[in-house]
């Protein structure tokens, strides 16, 4: 039978409870700064729907129709992008939503115009539509992760 040295069997157990706790102080700062993300519905589909409506409307040509999606693409895009940075969400389209998650579709789809009446806008003014505007003030249609 081999004798256990105490010292160093005390040693090794506060080297693990020493890893432990700081195991856990870690995930704590990472809970912290680093929130859980939210799931949010976007009807994407439903979005671009309209947008290809509204196109249809105007009397373009097939160039300007490209230049218009390759816009819509980008500017979608970027108001994704803002959007979950904003709210720390994560975003998912609506078929794979389920029904207790909110729907962010109507204040993206407000963004998305804000953005494309900004950037018609800086074609005949010269106005920097990536100026600092809050493409997700919505009146009346106020955005609460929390419901």
């Amino acid at each position: 039978m081999r004798k256990v040295n105490t010292s160093t069997s005390l040693a090794l157990f506060m080297a693990v409870i020493s890893f432990i706790a700081l195991v856990a102080l870690w995930l704590s700062l990472m809970n912290y700064f680093n929130p859980p993300r939210s799931l949010v519905s976007f009807d994407v589909n439903k979005t671009v729907k309209l947008f290809t409506q509204q196109l249809a409307k105007q009397n373009l040509t097939p160039e300007q129709q490209k230049q218009a999606f390759q816009r819509f693409n980008t500017v979608l895009s970027e108001v994704e992008y803002r959007y979950c940075q904003q709210f720390n969400c994560a975003l998912i389209v609506t078929p794979a939503a389920v029904n207790f998650i909110p729907d962010a579709t109507l204040i993206i789809q407000q963004a998305i115009a804000k953005k494309m009446q900004l950037f018609n806008q800086s074609q005949a003014q010269s106005i920097d539509p990536q100026s600092s505007v809050n493409y997700f003030a919505v009146k009346g249609h106020e955005h609460d992760l929390n419901k």
